[in-house]
């Protein structure tokens, strides 16, 4: 699949390449017919992580804006950074910017604005490409009609929602271990299922 990906990026990298369909690009590669559905599915895979694009006319084109990936580390205050290889130093991550990102989340990112004398660089979270954690501990609170945790790790970055069918045997201030099903958007705290808790002491 990665010596197919390098086909198609040096097919659309050619200076006389002019934007084309699938089938375009397939047919001038000669993309047997039983392996188009595979085609199609490293053309998503392109696309997902940033490096070809299509325009309003289905048609793909190469992504002229380079992005990084690198690991997010966040802040009690909902701001972050992330180290990439080749930057000396973090590049910072506003809250608006962080795409709801949690501690440790592998991302990838755009970089806004580059280091000066006045400021380090910032960038903007695109894609989150691994979530660091499935599990997390923390103190559960009863709110009759739900309940949430609030995570012993402080840069966890959101507390989190228990329907009330999922708060198990939990009491309140119960330390918990929570099992994370559905991870935050931009609008809504993540929803947790399956606690298993003990008194805190």
């Amino acid at each position: 699949m990665k010596e197919q990906e390098q086909k198609i990026l040096e097919l659309l990298k050619d200076k006389d390449y002019v934007p084309m369909k699938a089938k375009e690009i397939a047919m001038i590669m000669r993309v047997p017919k039983k392996e188009y559905r595979d085609f199609l599915e490293i053309l998503g895979n392109l696309e997902l992580n940033f490096k070809i694009q299509k325009n309003r006319k289905n048609r793909y084109r190469l992504i002229e804006k380079t992005y990084y990936d690198g690991i997010y580390r966040k802040n009690q205050k909902g701001f972050g950074f992330v180290r990439l290889e080749d930057h000396q130093d973090e590049i910072y991550i506003g809250k608006e910017n962080s795409l709801n990102a949690l501690n440790g989340d592998r991302v990838l990112i755009e970089i806004l604005e580059e280091e000066n004398k006045v400021k380090s660089a910032e960038g903007k979270v695109v894609k989150i490409l691994k979530h660091e954690k499935d599990t997390i501990v923390g103190i559960f609170q009863n709110n009759k009609s739900f309940g949430f945790v609030v995570p012993d790790d402080k840069n966890f970055g959101t507390d989190i929602f228990i329907p009330k069918k999922d708060m198990g045997k939990a009491r309140n201030n119960h330390k918990v271990l929570v099992k994370i099903t559905k991870y935050p958007s931009k609008r809504k705290k993540s929803r947790r299922k399956n606690l298993r808790s003990t008194p805190e002491m």
